[in-house]
């Protein structure tokens, strides 16, 4: 499992203002930030020296299946990562959101052993002040934290400071960040789960298809030059899912690293929508032993865009594909560590000439909006 870091794009010009000083906005606004409704997550949003929203980070509160009713050992070990991270951003300070229709009933093991019969109980007033013993008390504040069942319109909350200090959400959908996100494009998920069907295996029998195809190109020699060419003028063409035949081709001719290479430049370019696209029904028509390469591209696609959600269920993917995958591996450490989609773009410019080397001429980057 990779480490669940959903970075929002925080640096959107386009995004309204949040205003902290009203929590139901700033929890019905967590579905148009993550991408999807969070459900049992404990979510950190993170602010920066001018007090402007930075990165915003979501684990599930997952509980120990070897005691049930205690949070799991790497929840614990992520909430410390979680003060790395915001430390590591300049981070001045943070709003803690506990979603959970739990609350009260998780137990947090801290040190104690797995098998000690008496941890402490974990109310979400004991996770804050867990999490804040993380942080660095000179450098970076728990400005407020706020504790809710679930991100539903009158869905209640309460501050986990001042529990008198209490309200309700307004509807998610009708957010202002939610209205100025889907108006630029972003896709926001009923779930996770929602989200994590994007890179699920197709029927079986369409998957078993592609493998039969696979297997017959199994010893032919890919020229790299007409392979990427081909490949491009596939994703350009394509309206809707590909062919087994086509994810099979596709699939060999990724084997060739050259190849794998230069397609990562589509996710500047302006066929970058239909390479996204393309490479998530790749991942999920591929056999499971070939799905690494279609959904890293997948994932550096919608890492690309600022879709963080998208990007860490995609490297996921890969990466239980292929654990040693190195682009995958690569790209997900960049997620771990909250590194914005320009910092890691950059890896398109050695897609652009590796295609150049072989003498092909990939769709140009599309123009880079003014800031």
């Amino acid at each position: 499992m990779t480490f669940p870091l959903e970075p929002a794009p925080s640096g959107d010009p386009a995004l309204p203002a949040i205003r902290l000083s009203d929590p139901g906005e700033l929890i019905s606004s967590l579905p148009a930030l993550l991408g999807f409704r969070p459900e049992r997550s404990f979510v950190v949003l993170t602010l920066g020296p001018g007090s402007g929203l930075g990165i915003v980070m979501r684990y599930d509160l997952d509980v120990d299946p070897a005691a049930p009713g205690r949070l799991s050992r790497a929840t614990v070990h992520t909430l410390a990562r979680f003060a790395e991270v915001a430390a590591d951003h300049d981070a001045r300070g943070v709003v803690v959101v506990v979603v959970d229709d739990r609350a009260g009933c998780a137990r947090f093991p801290g040190d104690t052993p797995v098998s000690d019969p008496g941890p402490l109980q974990l109310t979400a007033e004991a996770m804050v002040a867990a999490f804040e013993t993380m942080l660095d008390p000179e450098a970076i504040d728990v400005c407020d934290a706020f504790v809710t069942p679930g991100v539903h319109a009158g869905s209640p909350w309460h501050s986990v400071f001042d529990p008198a200090r209490r309200g309700s959400q307004p509807d998610p959908a009708g957010s202002r960040v939610a209205v100025a996100r889907v108006v630029g494009g972003y896709a926001i998920h009923g779930s996770r789960d929602e989200l994590e069907a994007l890179v699920a295996p197709a029927d079986v029998s369409v998957v078993e298809q592609v493998r039969l195809h696979i297997a017959a190109r199994t010893h032919t020699a890919v020229d790299p030059a007409a392979a990427l060419r081909a490949l491009v003028e596939r994703i350009a063409a394509e309206s809707g899912s590909p062919s087994a035949e086509d994810c099979a081709t596709t699939v060999v001719a990724l084997r060739d690293r050259r190849v794998r290479d230069a397609v990562v430049a589509l996710a500047v370019g302006t066929l970058a929508s239909h390479a996204e696209r393309y490479w998530l029904e790749a991942t999920r028509l591929a056999p499971a032993a070939e799905r690494a390469d279609v959904a890293a591209l997948a994932g550096f696609s919608a890492y690309v865009r600022g879709d963080g959600p998208l990007a860490g269920v995609a490297f996921s993917a890969a990466l239980d594909a292929d654990p040693g995958h190195r682009l995958a591996g690569l790209l997900d450490a960049s997620l771990r560590h909250a590194l914005r989609p320009d910092a890691v773009a950059g890896l398109a410019d050695v897609g652009f000439d590796v295609a150049r080397r072989l003498g092909v001429a990939l769709p140009p980057p599309r123009a880079r909006a003014a800031t």
